[in-house]
């Protein structure tokens, strides 16, 4: 699995969010439900972030509505 270097440092824009969001969802997820005993529909699909990972959680989580049942996302600051 090859890491896009745009997404190895992500930083507060929306093009590399969307990049990251694609990359969680396109190549992260698939790889997870075909190697590990999953239930990959949206029922059993969640997402949990803090901080700057609690903000791409958010956006990764209204970006793919038909693929995450729910997500939270933790501010702590």
């Amino acid at each position: 699995m090859k890491i896009p270097k745009s997404l190895i440092f992500p930083v507060n824009s929306l093009v590399v969010r969307v990049e990251y969001a694609e990359f969680v969802m396109e190549v992260v997820k698939p790889f997870i439900d075909e190697n590990y005993r999953t239930k990959s529909d949206r029922k059993h699909t969640a997402m949990v972030g803090s901080s700057l990972g609690g903000n791409i959680t958010q956006f990764i989580g209204l970006e793919y509505q038909d693929q995450i049942g729910c997500f939270g996302s933790f501010l702590i600051s």
